[in-house]
């Protein structure tokens, strides 16, 4: 029940209420939840770190590196969320967790040539999605990632262009 709590939280409270919960060092506690064996506490967990990360975007210029990549590095957080997006338990997760690490890595390099790889083309299979929530925050991801050169040559490999 505390993960959901915890999410409505995040969801409802403006992107500054989001920062400033952000630096009470949240995320090594939110990460290790991101592992429980219940897909809907993971699932709400997920929700509420991007909830955080999105008010991070919002508040910085696109041309900046997200504000919140070191932190959540420094607990393992990235790494913890491509794993969830591999585990592929649900849809959803999945979808979330791509969008996540699309915003943390924005005008940031994807080193790692599997994340790189996987992160971009998922994101790239959501650009049409019917939930607008999904259609258009992959969108978005996909512009942050391209802020970066080789992330935005994974994104146009293939002649692809992101939508408007």
């Amino acid at each position: 029940m505390c993960s959901y709590a915890f999410f409505a939280l995040t969801a409802w409270c403006s992107n500054e209420i989001n920062i400033l919960l952000s630096a009470k060092k949240l995320f090594p506690g939110l990460i290790r939840m991101l592992g429980h064996p219940d897909i809907q506490i993971s699932l709400t967990i997920l929700k509420s770190i991007n909830n955080i990360v999105y008010s991070g975007t919002e508040t910085t210029q696109m041309t900046e590196q997200h504000p919140l990549y070191d932190e959540i590095q420094s607990c393992d957080g990235i790494e913890s969320i491509f794993t969830l997006f591999q585990q592929n338990r649900d849809p959803s997760t999945k979808d979330r967790a791509a969008i996540c690490i699309g915003r943390l890595f924005r005008s940031r390099e994807i080193t790692d040539p599997i994340m790189r790889n996987e992160i971009i083309n998922h994101l790239k299979s959501l650009v049409n999605d019917l939930a607008d929530w999904i259609k258009v925050e992959s969108r978005k991801a996909l512009i942050n990632l391209s802020q970066n050169t080789v992330n935005k040559a994974e994104i146009e490999s293939d002649g692809f262009i992101i939508p408007e």
